[in-house]
């Protein structure tokens, strides 16, 4: 159970009819209950969660989350017949996978990636860093991606001018939360 506490202050907020503040928080709420929903289901064969989406394995005769098109209902963002045959995943936000149908996704927050990122960082090259990464000896350097963007288009906010920069960004594997063995199985620290 929750209790919302909330201080309106009429000089500062104008009366808005069409808002509801308890709406947005169950809704929040909902959805997150729904993620939990589905990772009870699925247990072990979760390869990759966020707050919207989960990815995982499914065999001929295991349960699947249902789907469909309305609100509140999963929906499968491949087309139809197509499914994920291989797929990396270096840290929230930040996965890659190839589908049996030939076509290759790769998502990295904060990264972008145009045809000259694309050409540095994908499928490929994420799936040798982590598996450089976590199958090598601990005394070793961390392996890094390194992404050049020399028209990178910026607000400065200062001057309040857009501008274009040159913009180098690493990219590593991010993954502090838990411990990786070398069977890419993780568990918590002090497990």
């Amino acid at each position: 159970m929750i209790e919302v506490f909330h201080n309106f202050q009429e000089e500062t907020i104008p009366v808005q009819t069409n808002v509801n503040i308890f709406i947005a928080c169950f809704t929040s709420s909902y959805a997150r209950l729904k993620l939990y929903d589905a990772l009870d289901t699925l247990q072990e064969r979760v390869l990759y969660m966020d707050t919207d989406s989960v990815i995982y394995i499914q065999k001929p005769g295991e349960s699947s989350i249902p789907t469909g098109n309305y609100l509140g209902q999963y929906t499968n963002k491949l087309d139809e017949g197509d499914h994920i045959v291989e797929f990396v995943a270096a840290g929230p936000k930040n996965y890659a996978f190839n589908t049996k149908q030939g076509k290759q996704t790769c998502k990295v927050r904060g990264f972008t990636l145009n045809v000259r990122g694309q050409n540095i960082l994908h499928f490929a090259s994420m799936k040798e860093l982590i598996l450089n990464e976590v199958l090598s000896e601990e005394d070793e350097e961390e392996c890094i991606l390194t992404l050049d963007n020399p028209h990178k288009i910026t607000r400065c906010g200062t001057s309040k001018t857009i501008k274009t920069i040159s913009q180098n960004k690493k990219y590593k594997l991010v993954f502090d939360k838990r411990v990786i063995n070398n069977t890419f199985q993780s568990f918590p620290y002090g497990y």
